[in-house]
């Protein structure tokens, strides 16, 4: 048998408290908020990540990202490759050395000559 006369407890909803805004933006979409272009820009709450990143681009160092799935290892690797300075593509080349069979020669040429020197 189940007893019917006990009440259930009351549950009062909590008061919401207005809040002043931390910054007075008038902004009726997120579409209207602008997303930096560089990726190093769009990585938020990581601000030590970010510095590291940046200093390791710079000196063109290697970084190990190790973390939880999910972190930002990914995105901070990308945004390191933005951040590396382009270099010119180069082909190399192993051609005979006259003086010592034994010992080709390994030469560089810039991207594509490596090609006209082979076919001829």
């Amino acid at each position: 048998m189940t007893n019917t006369t006990s009440k259930s407890p009351s549950k009062k909803k909590p008061e919401v408290q207005k809040t002043e805004p931390l910054i007075d933006v008038d902004i009726k979409s997120t579409a209207e908020i602008p997303v930096p272009t560089r990726l190093i820009d769009q990585v938020l709450g990581q601000k030590k990540a970010v510095e590291l990143i940046k200093k390791a681009a710079i000196q063109r160092r290697n970084v190990l990202l190790i973390g939880e799935p999910g972190t930002g290892k990914s995105m901070l690797g990308a945004a390191m490759a933005e951040l590396l300075p382009r270099e010119d593509l180069e082909d190399i080349l192993c051609v005979p050395n006259r003086k010592d069979p034994n010992n080709p020669k390994i030469v560089t040429v810039p991207s594509g000559e490596g090609r006209r020197i082979v076919d001829r």
